[in-house]
């Protein structure tokens, strides 16, 4: 167990005002939880941005299959694959589906989020992400304040805001092509949309 994923667990603890821990495995109801939520919420806030620190490059492998009608092949998203980013040409048409690409192309190049496991590798305003949005997750579990759970994701929210202005500076030009695809294949409804308390 990565040392980097027990400190996370134990700003997220902090945060909701509880003891913290030193194992995963150990005989708590802190631990149990974190153990239960850590993977879920790391995924979550990867997808919630197009993190640079997360960003992966692939060639896709074609599938033998083609696609029912539509298009004239498909390919297979990575087994790590969490969030598109973009394609290598940008004049490919496309479409995702599933855990799949369908295009006219016959090579099919993107960026795109993987899920990264040894969360050292990430920087440190993703793991800051990852804290608040963990303890978000634990709060009514282990507390029962509802008012301090609407606080940490308030907590939370403010660092994907601070994420996508660092991103804009930084690279505004890919800001600019992330939001643009998401925005033309999912619709405007569907960035950063919150869905329930425990998404």
């Amino acid at each position: 167990m990565s040392n980097t994923i027990i400190k996370i667990c134990n700003i997220a603890l902090t945060l909701t005002g509880e003891p913290t821990i030193t194992s995963l495995a150990e005989a708590s109801k802190s631990a149990r939880l974190c153990d239960l939520r850590f993977a879920d919420v790391r995924d979550s806030v990867l997808r919630a941005h197009p993190w640079k620190c997360a960003i992966k490059r692939a060639s896709l492998a074609l599938l033998e299959d083609a696609p029912s009608f539509g298009y004239a092949y498909q390919f297979q998203l990575p087994t790590d694959f969490l969030r598109f980013v973009d394609a290598d040409d940008s004049a490919i048409d496309f479409k995702l589906e599933g855990r799949k690409i369908l295009t006219d192309s016959s090579t099919f190049k993107i960026r795109y989020i993987e899920r990264v496991e040894e969360v050292g590798q990430l920087d440190e305003l993703c793991r800051q992400a990852i804290a608040a949005r963990l303890a978000h997750e634990l709060c009514l579990a282990i507390t029962r304040n509802a008012e301090r759970a609407n606080m940490l994701w308030g907590s939370y929210r403010e660092k994907l805001a601070e994420a996508r202005f660092i991103s804009a500076v930084e690279s505004p030009g890919d800001t600019i092509k992330t939001e643009s695809f998401i925005n033309a294949h999912y619709g405007n409804d569907e960035v950063y949309r919150r869905i329930s308390p425990s998404e």
